[in-house]
């Protein structure tokens, strides 16, 4: 069996997903901001993370129908849990 490879593709699935969502949070709504923008008015957003609604760890793809953008607190409070 050939191991999976993560990719390259972090930042731009990351700003397609950011932007797909208007930059808010898939989960819960609130804006998020991407690492690159360094504005004074967005430093209280929190940082637009990378979810895979099928997580990577359970054979979840990289693929823009399984990627969206989540807060860091969604992000990391679902862990790698499955879409019921």
């Amino acid at each position: 069996m050939t191991a999976r490879r993560r990719g390259g593709r972090g930042k731009k699935a990351r700003a397609k997903a950011y932007n797909k969502q208007r930059g808010r949070c898939f989960w819960c709504g609130i804006g998020t901001r991407l690492p690159s923008d360094r504005a004074a008015s967005s430093r209280h957003l929190s940082l637009a993370t990378i979810e895979h609604l099928t997580p990577w760890s359970l054979g979840g793809r990289n693929g823009a129908a399984n990627i969206v953008s989540a807060c860091e607190n969604c992000n990391h409070k679902r862990g790698n849990m499955p879409i019921p």
